[in-house]
């Protein structure tokens, strides 16, 4: 299991390790700041990775978030954000399932729990399904699953089934 924190602030880093170190074991940390978040894409599939992103700089985070949508063996945790409703609805249209509005260390590992045991069942939840369903034959609803697969494989870097 890899912990990944993104942030620019380093005592963040040191906070969420602090918190988490005491209660989950991880073979691996990696405090990235946001223009290394890139590093997140060499997360293997049967790997796990918790990411927790700090939102102090929506401008910021929000594309390290989106990068990552779609990606079940990493789930992130958004810190210091999500005060209002579209805030929070910005938030899960990029993928994000956990928002801690204050960062405590009590939340921090409320969440982070629920995190990892939904990751622990990732391996049982492959990926979200679609179903073209043809109103009659021949409507193209073949060619549109068949681009649709071949745009989510590429975009994604993983092989996709269809």
């Amino acid at each position: 299991m890899i912990l990944a924190t993104v942030s620019s602030d380093p005592s963040f880093h040191r906070d969420v390790r602090a918190a988490l170190d005491t209660r989950f074991r991880f073979e691996a940390v990696w405090d990235l700041a946001y223009e290394d978040a890139a590093r997140l894409h060499s997360v293997k599939s049967d790997e796990k990775c918790l990411n927790i992103v700090d939102f102090t700089s929506q401008a910021r985070a929000l594309p390290v978030v989106r990068m990552l949508c779609g990606r079940p063996q990493v789930t992130t945790i958004a810190a210091n954000c999500g005060n209002s409703s579209e805030e929070l609805l910005l938030l899960m249209q990029a993928g994000v399932r956990d928002v801690l509005p204050q960062f405590t260390t009590r939340d921090l590992l409320q969440t982070a729990n629920r995190a990892l045991a939904l990751l622990g069942s990732a391996g049982e939840i492959l990926g979200d399904i679609y179903a073209f369903v043809p109103a009659k034959a021949g409507c193209g609803a073949t060619t549109v699953a068949t681009y649709a697969v071949g745009m989510a494989s590429r975009l994604s870097d993983e092989p996709a089934l269809l």
